[in-house]
């Protein structure tokens, strides 16, 4: 459920702090987790090493995938995908269907839900990843066909956040639940790309088709997000992190303060009070030290705003 930062740093080599704080040269070159010169030293970089040029090549291929692929969003959507596993085996499940999944172990088929909205997991975190991929592939090619097809996706998200209804792990519309995944964890995985994915096209969209996309999406998905306080928690650091960089993207100043500087659970105080004297997480897990760094890392905290 956590997306890889590999593609990012390794093509990108960034620091992963937002440009707004790093203080990028202009707006025009700033794109949230990136910039034109990062830009251009990657495609040096890709030029010089073949590891490089295969981490590029990579999302070049996602994004034509992208731009030749339907584009049909799922009518809700997707549920937890830990439900994705055998009831005897505890194997994960294989997709035979959208609608029929089976047991590699013993071949028991499941219909029916959660299995058929597991799959709109997929489906939507894919979704979130293209507009992510088309972002960067324009901005590394020129080619204003990638722009278009992330707008039209953003759009088309923009259309339907809204009317996909509220639902947590078990259906329930209860606060800690998402609209696009079901829970706010989940939800902020897939803002975080999307947030970026945007910032990246922004200034090729008109300025209704951009005011419809801060608004009904990247913002209507922070205020879901934010609404579920967890305090100092590895999961709330991924809720701060979406919370800011949908912030920054849509020019939301309070919304990237709430992020930061929320005295109980903004990213600040997560540095503050999650990490204890010998540098490790409180919760007392690396695998949990581990997972609160990409989100610290993606919304770094910086003296000023």
């Amino acid at each position: 459920m956590c997306p890889s930062p590999t593609r990012r740093a390794v093509i990108l080599g960034a620091a992963g702090i937002p440009l707004a704080l790093r203080g990028a040269a202009s707006a025009a070159d700033n794109w949230l987790l990136t910039d034109r010169n990062e830009i251009e030293a990657a495609k040096t970089k890709a030029n010089q090493n073949a590891w490089a040029k295969t981490a590029l090549d990579d999302v070049l291929r996602n994004a034509r995938q992208a731009l030749q692929a339907p584009l049909t969003l799922p009518d809700r959507g997707g549920q937890w995908p830990h439900w994705y596993s055998c009831t005897r085996d505890g194997v994960k499940l294989e997709t035979v269907s959208p609608t029929r999944h089976r047991c590699p172990q013993c071949g028991t088929e499941y219909t029916g839900e959660p299995y058929d909205s597991v799959v709109l997991y997929g489906v939507h975190s894919r979704y979130a990843q293209s507009v992510r991929d088309l972002g960067l592939a324009f901005r590394f090619t020129g080619d204003a066909a990638y722009a278009r097809r992330a707008g039209e996706i953003l759009s088309a998200y923009a259309a339907r956040y809204a009317g996909y209804a509220r639902h947590n792990t078990a259906g329930d519309d209860k606060v800690g639940g998402g609209r696009i995944m079901a829970q706010t964890l989940d939800e902020s995985v897939w803002l975080i790309p999307v947030a970026w994915g945007y910032s990246l096209v922004r200034d090729t969209l008109a300025a209704p088709d951009r005011a419809r996309i801060e608004n009904d999406l990247l913002v209507a998905a922070a205020e879901v997000i934010r609404e579920h306080r967890m305090g100092i928690h590895n999961i709330q650091c991924w809720k701060d992190s979406a919370v800011g960089c949908a912030g920054f993207a849509a020019g939301r100043e309070d919304l990237v303060k709430d992020a930061i500087d929320n005295p109980d659970r903004g990213l600040r105080a997560q540095i503050a009070k999650g990490v204890t004297d010998d540098g490790l997480w409180y919760e007392g897990s690396l695998g949990y030290h581990s997972y609160t760094t990409p989100p610290a890392s993606t919304t770094t905290p910086a003296p000023t705003w």
